[in-house]
């Protein structure tokens, strides 16, 4: 439905092809508007719907965590679409 109304379809996943956020939105254009995905801590984004997704995001860090709770993960990103 998103789709059908022009919506771009993105996940924020730890998945193998993901691409890092901050380097993935340099110069993304505002338009068409953006839908973002997120799953919960413990199973994630579920891949139907990933398939669908025009593209999968990941948040790097560093140490050895490899994941955030799921409202730090999508503030910090809507915060970097937003004023990046």
């Amino acid at each position: 439905a998103l789709r059908q109304k022009g919506y771009r379809l993105w996940a924020i996943e730890d998945a193998p092809t993901a691409v890092p956020l901050f380097t993935a939105v340099a110069g993304t254009n505002a338009d068409p508007p953006l839908a973002l995905i997120v799953g919960n801590e413990v199973t994630g984004v579920d891949p139907d719907l990933l398939a669908l997704c025009d593209r999968i995001l990941f948040l790097p860090m560093q140490g050895r965590k490899r994941s955030l709770n799921v409202t730090i993960a999508l503030g910090t990103a809507v915060y970097h679409l937003l004023y990046s």
